[in-house]
């Protein structure tokens, strides 16, 4: 959402997903704590990451606006329960709901997207309108009508019939780097639960990995597939028109031009050399195809945890190393 909303117009929206010191502390001596907003998202409400950052931050935040300090800060979490919530109920900082019931990689459709949304100066009613929109496609009873279950299928056949277990998620647009991590997260999490059969995501960005990593899908074992998601309207630049004669095939193209004839030779290279792929084509990067993606991605995956017979919610081994975690920290202070 950020990555495609986000301008010189819009507010300064700086997202920390990290426990590395060193970028924590950068982002600690970087922000004017007397104009900002923090925005808490931890369902359980005692997510180790988040919480460690948020206190070094809260403590920013109470130095620098002193009794004042609550009324900077929003919380995301469980309305029912949990640390978080506790927190917030003492100092009356505001909360919003993650519904209990709704996993923290399927809750882009709660306050968890439409808060980050709404502040980057998002249609957060196109957004939800494209996500309704996919939702009445994706229940017809026709399989070439229905978007959801045509790309579960043939994810379900390219792996089970045809050998070809992983799935590489490659937008070619740079705004959309972080839905395809999304979407690894989302397969990863939702089917990584048998040792036998069941879908391994890779997310790769085009065209940075036609350089990294295409020698390896032409050439190397024939095991994965590619998902190729693209827009169709870009913001109009132009490569000049005075360039050096050996890049004359350049001149005056613009960037979108050059970003497609990527992706064709990229795809077509995969084709020709029988290697599987699927592309996915928007209109445009706006809210309401935006929305329509996510919902078309958390649908998909819903109906492959039928195929493959797994569970698609929960993630029981990740909370195996999340305990073991906790039980390290316990035993008191370490440095590093």
């Amino acid at each position: 959402i950020q990555d495609v909303l986000e301008g010189p117009e819009t507010v300064e929206f700086i997202v920390i997903d990290t426990i590395d010191p060193a970028v924590l502390n950068m982002y600690k001596n970087l922000i004017d704590w007397r104009s900002a907003l923090v925005v808490v998202v931890s369902k359980s409400g005692g997510t180790l990451e988040t919480m460690s950052a948020f206190f070094l931050y809260w403590n920013e935040l109470k130095n620098a606006m002193k009794e004042r300090a609550s009324e900077r800060v929003i919380a995301i979490t469980d309305p029912h329960g949990g640390a978080l919530r506790s927190f917030c109920m003492e100092r009356a900082i505001q909360m919003l709901p993650i519904p209990p019931a709704v996993g923290g990689r399927f809750c882009i459709f709660t306050p968890v997207g439409l808060l980050p949304m709404a502040l980057l100066g998002g249609d957060t009613a196109q957004f939800l309108r494209g996500a309704k929109e996919m939702d009445t496609a994706c229940q017809a009873s026709v399989l070439e009508e229905n978007p959801a279950a045509m790309l579960a299928s043939m994810q379900y056949l390219l792996d089970v019939k045809r050998g070809y277990p992983l799935r590489i998620i490659m937008p070619y647009s740079a705004r959309l780097e972080q839905l395809a991590r999304w979407g690894q997260q989302l397969i990863a999490e939702s089917l990584g639960k048998t040792e036998t059969n069941n879908p391994f995501p890779i997310a790769a960005i085009g065209t940075q990995d036609q350089h990294s990593l295409l020698q390896q899908w032409m050439a190397g074992p024939r095991l994965a597939w590619h998902l190729f998601i693209r827009e169709e309207e870009k913001t109009r630049l132009t490569v000049p028109d005075d360039v050096e004669n050996s890049f004359s095939h350049l001149a005056g193209k613009t960037f979108g031009q050059l970003l497609d004839a990527c992706y064709e030779g990229t795809s077509r290279a995969l084709i020709g050399g029988k290697r599987p792929c699927i592309t996915i084509t928007m209109p445009r990067l706006d809210a309401y195809h935006l929305g329509q993606l996510f919902f078309l991605f958390m649908t998909e995956v819903v109906l492959l945890g039928k195929l493959y017979r797994i569970d698609p919610y929960g993630q029981p081994a990740v909370e195996v190393g999340k305990k073991i975690t906790k039980e390290i920290l316990s035993r008191g202070r370490t440095e590093s």
